[in-house]
């Protein structure tokens, strides 16, 4: 499986990022050549790389890079947000496409909604679509990856 991993500095040393990774798991590494982040590929035990203080998000690949059609990435959508009770979708352009991120997210979200998929906005799981152009054609690529909601509670109320 793939995984990219957002760093919390960004001075911080790969290579002892590297070596912490290999201690838990098996696999190769290479850098993203449009966002810069750093890929694995192989078997990754998840729950010792979310303890890694260097690693912010971890990125789980769901579908690579695939020309854009938008019948297809509902269907690739529809299949990948099955695997989760609930999720939030965000898009992220990479390039300069003329593209309305809100209303494309508005969009996906209701048809997950009316195929049954459960919707929120503070959900743990979310699908990130990143969209980018390559040679005049524009692809996409899917991820998820879970964040943790944790709200802080003051002691003190305004």
């Amino acid at each position: 499986m793939k995984y990219q991993f957002l760093l919390k500095r960004f001075d911080l040393d790969i290579d002892v990022v590297k070596k912490k990774l290999n201690s838990i798991s098996a696999g190769s590494f290479k850098q993203d050549l449009l966002t810069k982040r750093l890929i694995f590929e192989g078997n990754l035990d998840l729950n010792k790389a979310y303890k890694l203080n260097e690693i912010d998000l971890i990125l789980i690949e769901e579908k690579p890079k695939t020309p854009l059609k938008f019948e297809d990435l509902r269907t690739d959508l529809l299949k990948i947000s099955k695997k989760f009770t609930s999720l939030t979708i965000k898009i992220k352009l990479l390039s300069s496409i003329k593209l309305a991120t809100t209303s494309l997210e508005n969009k996906l979200s209701n048809f997950l909604i009316k195929n049954s998929i459960n919707i929120k906005e503070s959900s743990e799981n979310t699908i990130l679509i990143e969209l980018f152009k390559e040679k005049g054609q524009v692809f996409y690529r899917i991820f998820s990856y879970k964040t943790k909601n944790t709200i802080i509670k003051s002691k003190f109320n305004n």
